[in-house]
């Protein structure tokens, strides 16, 4: 392509940019965002203009949080934001084929949230028959991580090293909330408990579950990528930087086992 043509294309982005960027409300929700984005991000992308493609991630960015500190920020809003299935899944395809691999892990999680009905139809604009199995394996590794990880403070109660109350050896509360988890549609295992008083327990072993749950949803983060077959969270921190290559993001070995 001659370099007036990627003039023009880049005087029209400017032009864009004005109208798109600078004015765009702070409530849009998926669907909108991906309206406003998914051309310019696809032309940036194509002849490398990285400004605009830059802002078009930050947007993506803030539907699909890329750092634990982000997510917790996101799901504090209320009300907590929905998504639809549907702009799920275009935000994924999107973020595949113009290599932002960085929120995949996120629109992962979303997706393997979903029921297993909508995940067996195959709409438009949805993730292929490979990456929607991707998905439904790592709804059980969800489900492990819940279990053995951000909630196994329920699951497997331990009194503090400071408690001196006898009754909380033998409190009910912990066993009847992890019901409660465990019995819930799809697993959530990011999702920060709150019901801190239906434990029963002392307040040295209240803030010793608080300790144990933020650590698990934090090593939870930590593993969403390796749980869908997307490496690591610096593996595509890398190849989202890359400049060169095939954009379509490639899966990679996972370091961790996760039972099934």
């Amino acid at each position: 392509m001659t370099q007036r043509k990627i003039l023009s294309i880049y005087l029209v982005l400017s032009t864009i940019r004005r109208s798109y960027f600078d004015d765009i409300p702070s409530d849009l929700d998926v669907g909108q965002v991906l309206t406003f984005v998914g051309g310019i991000l696809r032309l940036s992308t194509k002849y490398l203009i990285r400004s605009f493609r830059q802002r078009c991630i930050t947007l993506l960015s803030s539907k699909f949080p890329t750092t634990f500190c982000d997510y917790v920020a996101k799901s504090s809003r209320d009300p907590p934001e929905k998504y639809d299935s549907d702009s799920v899944m275009r935000a994924a395809v999107l973020a595949q084929e113009n290599n932002v691999p960085e929120i995949l892990p996120y629109a992962y999680y979303c997706i393997a949230r979903m029921s297993s009905r909508r995940l067996l139809q195959q709409r438009t604009y949805d993730i292929s028959w490979k990456d929607k199995a991707v998905c439904l394996i790592g709804k059980e590794k969800l489900r492990w991580a819940e279990m053995s990880l951000s909630y196994s403070f329920l699951l497997v109660f331990q009194r503090a090293p400071t408690c001196d109350s006898y009754l909380c050896a033998d409190a009910r509360g912990p066993h009847a909330e992890w019901h409660v988890v465990d019995t819930a549609k799809s697993p959530n295992p990011l999702r920060k408990y709150t019901t801190w008083s239906r434990l029963n327990v002392c307040n040295a072993c209240m803030g010793h579950c608080q300790v144990l749950h933020q650590k698990g949803r934090e090593e939870v983060w930590e593993r969403l990528p390796e749980m869908f077959e997307l490496g690591s969270w610096d593996q595509l921190q890398k190849q989202q930087s890359m400049t060169e290559g095939s954009p379509k993001v490639k899966s990679q070995p996972n370091r961790h086992s996760f039972p099934l």
